[in-house]
């Protein structure tokens, strides 16, 4: 799958000028515990722009997990973090190449949430309590201009999901 984000005038999200298709499962898929993964690249480095991979709750809690948020940052580098929303569980990584393949993923199960970069655990959170209800997956992309402003010179930027794949199990 492609995602490549548009410059859209009066955007409806967050009066964001660039936005991408976002692909949701809402009303057509949910889960409960359980492995997610994606195996996912940038085509190029763009700052204030990224993709993001994630989990949601619309049972009305605020239970979000991120499996990654990126955005491109001025002097060529990429900012890359996973989070656990009321897990209070952020792990931010700079040096990670977005433009090479890398497998990010996440294990939820009763009690905790583990993060994965490349099936390797980045970190748990055990403060997950209201992480109760079926999750959604939504994929999406576009900029991070709160946190950076965006190269327009350096547009488009495409992100590529070789993968993404959800089990009720841990497959390693």
């Amino acid at each position: 799958m492609e995602l490549t984000p548009s410059q859209i005038a009066g955007s409806p999200v967050n009066n964001a000028p660039y936005i991408a298709g976002t692909m949701n499962t809402e009303g057509t898929w949910q889960q409960r515990y359980g492995y997610w993964e994606s195996r996912l690249r940038h085509d190029k480095h763009v700052a204030g722009m990224g993709v993001a991979w994630w989990l949601w709750n619309t049972g009305g809690t605020n239970a979000e997990i991120d499996m990654l948020e990126s955005f491109g940052l001025t002097g060529g580098q990429d900012f890359s973090s996973q989070t656990v929303h009321d897990g209070a569980a952020w792990y931010k990584y700079g040096g990670v190449d977005l433009t090479q393949y890398h497998t990010w993923g996440a294990e939820w199960q009763p009690g905790f949430v583990t993060l994965y970069l490349d099936r390797q655990p980045m970190g748990t959170s055990n403060s997950v309590g209201n992480f109760t209800s079926p999750m959604v997956m939504m994929v999406g992309g576009g900029d991070s201009a709160s946190y950076q402003p965006v190269d327009e010179g350096s547009l488009p930027l495409t992100g590529f999901y070789d993968y993404i794949g959800v089990w009720t199990h841990k497959p390693f």
